[in-house]
């Protein structure tokens, strides 16, 4: 039900590339749509959240829409 489209291919590529592991990954949660249903995201996201390294869990700011993940740090 929320944010779960998210390209670890592209984190691992960047990783590999630069020798620096990805801190965080942006997961995104788009419309329900037949591309949607094919794992094809479509238009704006309605959602963003961080997923964090393990142990760190993303945690809302308190300020700004929940539902971007910029408002989020990783703790």
């Amino acid at each position: 039900p929320g944010p779960n489209n998210f390209d670890a291919v592209a984190a691992l590529d960047q990783w590999r590339q630069h020798g620096q592991a990805p801190e965080t990954l942006v997961a995104s949660k788009y419309p329900d749509s037949p591309a949607a249903a094919l794992g094809f995201p479509t238009g704006e996201p309605l959602s963003t959240r961080p997923l964090c390294a393990y142990p760190h869990v993303a945690h809302w700011t308190g300020k700004g829409s929940y539902d971007e993940a910029k408002n989020y740090v990783c703790r």
